[in-house]
């Protein structure tokens, strides 16, 4: 199911990622402080999660 949501992301240009931190994700400062070398580290506007508890 993941790889048919991807594809269809490719179709519609949305550019994703594998798994990031969230501060990472999402604080550009900690992206470059950790040579995170993707196209939507700091940048991330939606996050998943697999869980409801995930991160506590």
């Amino acid at each position: 199911m993941a790889e048919r949501i991807a594809d269809e992301a490719q179709a519609i240009e949305l550019t994703g990622n594998g798994v990031l931190q969230s501060d990472g994700a999402l604080v550009p400062d900690v992206a470059l402080s950790r040579a995170v070398e993707s196209e939507t580290a700091g940048r991330a506007n939606i996050l998943c999660s697999l869980t409801l508890t995930a991160g506590t």
